[in-house]
C-alpha cells in the first residue's frame, strides 16, 4: 500500500506541475458554465427585444365582415396590415418570410355570431419563428377583441356577465417553486457531471500513459521496486481524483453563475441546497463510480497503442 501511495503522490506532483492539465482540470470548468449562462442569457434577451420591436406585417382577410379587430390591429405599435395578400399562398408566404402572420375571418362569421354561435377565425403563424412571440403579440389584441364581441353579446341580451359564470375555479399547486426548478435541475446536472468528469480525467489518462511512453520516462519507472499493478494503480488514482476535481470545480463555476444573477432566484436555492454536508456527500458517493468508470477506460485506452504496437511488431 505504501508503494502506491508512493506512486500516486509521484505522478500527482507530476500532473499537477503540468499547465495544460491545471487549465483542464480547473480554469476550464470554472468558467465554461458561467460564460455558456451569460452568453444564453445575453442571447435570450437580445432575441426577445428584437421580436418584441420588429414590425409584424400580418396578412388580413375580413370576407366581408366588419369587426372592430381590424382597426384594433391598426392601432397596436408594430404590426402592419397588408390587405392585398394572396389567400392561396399564406403558408408558404410565412414559412418565406415574406409575412409574419395572417388572420382570416370565416365569411360566416358575422352570420354565426348574430345567431348566437361562436364565429371561426384562423390565424397563420410559424411557431418557430421569434420564441413564438409574434403569436402572443396577436394574441393579446385577439383577447381584447374576444372581450369586446362577448360584451357585446350580453348587452344585446340584456344579461350581465356574471350570469355565465356557473364555477369558479380555484387551483392550487402544492409544489414549490424550488421543487419545480429541483426537477429541472436534477434533469442536467447529472450531465454536467459525466461531461466534466470524463474531461477532467481525459487529459492526465493521456499525459500518465501516453505521455509518458512518448517521453521515454516509464522505464524508469518500471525499473523501480513497484511491480505493474501498483504503477496502474497509482496512475488510476490520480486519473480517478482528477475527474471528481473538475466536477467539483464545475459545480463551483455553476454557483459562480447563479450569484452573477443569470439564474432564476429558485434556482440559485436548489443549488444552494447541494452545499449542505449530506448532499455533499450523497453526490460523491454517486459520482466516485461514474469517475472509476471512467477513468479506467480512459487509462486503458492511452496504454493500447503501446500494446497494440508491440504485437505488430
Amino acid at each position: 500500500m505504501n508503494t502506491i501511495l508512493t506512486i500516486f503522490k509521484k505522478e500527482l506532483i507530476d500532473t499537477l506541475r503540468d499547465r495544460r492539465t491545471l487549465i483542464i482540470m480547473f480554469v476550464l470548468p470554472f468558467l465554461i458554465l458561467p460564460a455558456v449562462f451569460t452568453v444564453m442569457s445575453k442571447i435570450g434577451e437580445s432575441q426577445t427585444k428584437k421580436a418584441q420591436d420588429k414590425e409584424l406585417h400580418v396578412a388580413y382577410f375580413a370576407h366581408d365582415n366588419q369587426s372592430e379587430l381590424q382597426n384594433m390591429l391598426q392601432e397596436t405599435k408594430n404590426i402592419k396590415l397588408l390587405f392585398d395578400a394572396d389567400e392561396d399562398s399564406i403558408e408558404a408566404d410565412i414559412r418565406s418570410k415574406k409575412l409574419d402572420a395572417a388572420v382570416v375571418f370565416d365569411p360566416e362569421f358575422t352570420e354565426k355570431f348574430n345567431d348566437l354561435k361562436p364565429g371561426k377565425l384562423t390565424v397563420y403563424y410559424q411557431s418557430t419563428n421569434d420564441a413564438d412571440i409574434t403569436w402572443r403579440r396577436l394574441k393579446t389584441v385577439l383577447d381584447n377583441f374576444e372581450k369586446d364581441l362577448l360584451d357585446k353579446r350580453f348587452e344585446s341580451l340584456n344579461l350581465k356577465k356574471n350570469t355565465a359564470k356557473v364555477l369558479r375555479l380555484e387551483r392550487t399547486d402544492v409544489a414549490t417553486a424550488q421543487e419545480k426548478y429541483g426537477k429541472m435541475v436534477g434533469g442536467f446536472l447529472p450531465y454536467i457531471f459525466i461531461l466534466f468528469c470524463f474531461m477532467g480525467a481525459m487529459y492526465p489518462a493521456i499525459d500518465l500513459a501516453a505521455g509518458e511512453k512518448e517521453r521515454g520516462t516509464i522505464e524508469t519507472l518500471l525499473s523501480s521496486p513497484a511491480n505493474r499493478f501498483q504503477i496502474i494503480v497509482g496512475k488510476f488514482m490520480v486519473v480517478m481524483l482528477s475527474g471528481v476535481t473538475s466536477a467539483v470545480v464545475a459545480i463551483l463555476g455553476l454557483f459562480t453563475a447563479a450569484k452573477m444573477g443569470r439564474i432564476p432566484d429558485e434556482i440559485i436555492n436548489v443549488l444552494g441546497a447541494l452545499l449542505q454536508p449530506a448532499s455533499v456527500l450523497l453526490v460523491l458517493s454517486l459520482l466516485l463510480p461514474l469517475t472509476i468508470f471512467l477513468a479506467g477506460i480512459l487509462l486503458s485506452v492511452s496504454f493500447l497503442p503501446r500494446v497494440l504496437r508491440k504485437r505488430r511488431a
